[in-house]
């Protein structure tokens, strides 16, 4: 498994909790006062660190990019609450990410950018195969 980490030094510690908190639930949180660590996925956390306490100075912009399978649905919810986020988009982020990609942008406080994203839009994709190695859509006749 790959671990991928990011790390934001930042004056914002309380807001972005309180954000993650109120938005996401179920992302775990780890707090020690200095530091806020986010599990956004089992191989990939976010760690804010507090610029004063560290004697750092801010990240003056940093964005994050959060694969969510239905982030149509995600971000009609944030619309929703009342939350500011960019234009629902699509866009080609080229063949790595499978052409049409559909993401929309959250600003956070402290210059973090929340970029949630679908990749492979508008593609049928396979996702089983049978024990003998056959797309499921084949027998399904998709």
């Amino acid at each position: 498994m790959r671990e991928v980490n990011f790390v934001v030094f930042s004056n914002h510690l309380a807001e972005i909790r309180d954000f993650f908190t109120a938005h996401f639930p179920a992302v775990q949180q780890i707090e020690t006062g200095e530091r806020l660590v986010l599990r956004l996925m089992a191989d990939c956390g976010l760690m804010i660190v507090d610029a004063a306490k560290a004697g750092h100075p801010p990240t003056s912009t940093a964005r994050v990019l959060w694969a969510l399978a239905l982030n149509d649905m995600e971000y009609e919810r944030f619309v929703s609450k009342g939350v500011p986020v960019s234009d629902l988009i699509v866009e080609d982020w080229g063949p790595t990410m499978g052409g049409n990609v559909r993401s929309f942008l959250i600003n956070l406080p402290g210059g973090l950018e929340l970029q949630i994203y679908q990749a492979h839009i508008g593609e049928k994709r396979q996702l089983m195969t049978t024990g003998d190695g056959v797309d499921t859509r084949k027998v399904h006749g998709s």
